[in-house]
């Protein structure tokens, strides 16, 4: 997200980022503590708000502001998994192999709605942390926001 606004080369060290978002080594990274530090870095002029999304529809049309109106990446709390989701557990993609269900932040960088209704994101945790779908990915976007609701937040 960052690089997007400064340049990859302009990009803090991660050390200096977990620092100004009071990251916590043992469990990780506050979804409200990361909108501050990424308007400051990015010299944003406050464009990202810390909100939540008070249905799919709203989602879809924060989706569509930021990355097609505005070209930049969205952020988003979700779940690893819905237990109860009809027909059986839903996973975001690599973390069924676990069986680890986390809150869990990714960034969005596109969406197709007119041909399969896919969302498009990154996921930046690997095998450590549970998933095995490290790297670009895409899920269906009635699954993906059935994630989202059950751990609602965006930073767009």
């Amino acid at each position: 997200m960052l690089s997007n606004w400064i340049g990859y080369s302009n990009v803090p060290g991660i050390d200096a980022i977990a620092t100004d978002e009071d990251t916590d080594p043992g469990s990780g990274t506050l979804f409200e503590n990361m909108y501050g530090p990424i308007n400051s870095i990015a010299s944003t002029g406050g464009f990202y708000l810390d909100e939540s999304a008070a249905g799919q529809a709203d989602f879809n049309n924060w989706l569509g502001a930021d990355i097609y109106k505005s070209g930049r990446p969205m952020i988003t709390a979700l779940m690893t998994e819905d237990p109860n989701y009809p027909g059986g557990d839903l996973w975001l993609h690599g973390w069924d192999y676990s069986q680890i269900d986390y809150k869990h932040i990714i960034e969005l960088y596109g969406f197709d709605f007119t041909s399969g209704d896919n969302v498009y994101y990154v996921e930046t945790s690997g095998t450590v942390a549970g998933t095995d779908a490290t790297g670009l990915n895409e899920m269906g976007d009635n699954k993906f926001w059935d994630l989202v609701w059950l751990n609602d937040g965006q930073i767009w």
